[in-house]
């Protein structure tokens, strides 16, 4: 056998075994304790509790010290002075799929370079 071979055989080997971790979860929404699918089965007192909770985005990001997901701090941006379940589910949709995409683009929390995107600080 060439040695060539025997290389691109041990490489191909070496390269699947290693499996790729994401550096982050994927964002969720926190609506105050209650599955918003059921919102129009809700009392109105329900309601009201649910709205007085704090709502929020929340996500996770691969420490590079240790390797292992850690809690990011909660993001409300004053979605809470929102006063419906419309326009606070809306808010943090937009907030949910802005963050995810800033992740993908390679945004890791500790550093203020976005791959792919300029730095105006």
């Amino acid at each position: 056998m060439s040695i060539s071979f025997l290389l691109l055989r041990t490489v191909n080997a070496t390269v699947n075994v290693l499996t790729m971790k994401l550096n982050y979860s994927e964002p969720k929404i926190y609506t105050g304790g209650v599955d918003i699918s059921t919102w129009s089965q809700l009392s109105k007192s329900e309601k009201e509790v649910a709205l007085s909770k704090d709502w929020f985005v929340y996500f996770s990001f691969r420490s590079p010290e240790s390797g292992k997901l850690e809690k990011q701090p909660f993001i409300k941006a004053g979605v809470n002075k929102l006063k419906s379940k419309r326009e606070r589910h809306s808010f943090l949709k937009t907030m949910q799929r802005s963050l995810l995409q800033l992740l993908e683009y390679g945004f890791n929390g500790s550093s203020p370079k976005v791959v792919g995107l300029q730095n105006y600080a």
